[in-house]
């Protein structure tokens, strides 16, 4: 399964709902009573937030809401995350790489 993790940097603006559709490349893979986990960590690998998953027959939909992303320490500006399907006892990292945090100050 390691030839189909996908290694993909990201960003994500503090205050903003954060949503991405992760397709699954191994269309062998049986989804149907599969989890999925994605989470964000900082440099130290502290979790900075975990997102809400949602296991799709064509991949996973992954949502960070805006409420989250405001808890995120304005010290932390990058850090890593990862995404894993859980199928049958077994993970599978799909997906992983470096997250910029853009913590915007609106004059709104």
């Amino acid at each position: 399964m390691n030839d189909y993790v996908r290694n993909e940097d990201e960003f994500l603006h503090v205050g903003a709902n954060w949503e991405r559709m992760y397709t699954i490349e191994n269309r062998t893979l049986d989804t149907e009573h599969s989890t999925a986990v994605f989470k964000i960590r900082d440099r130290q690998g502290n979790l900075v937030c975990e997102a809400v998953c949602t296991v799709q027959p064509d991949g996973v939909l992954v949502q960070i809401p805006y409420e989250i992303t405001k808890k995120i320490n304005i010290k932390i500006t990058k850090g890593r995350y990862d995404l894993f399907l859980k199928m049958n006892e077994k993970s599978y990292k799909l997906i992983m790489g470096n997250i910029e945090i853009i913590h915007d100050i609106s004059m709104h």
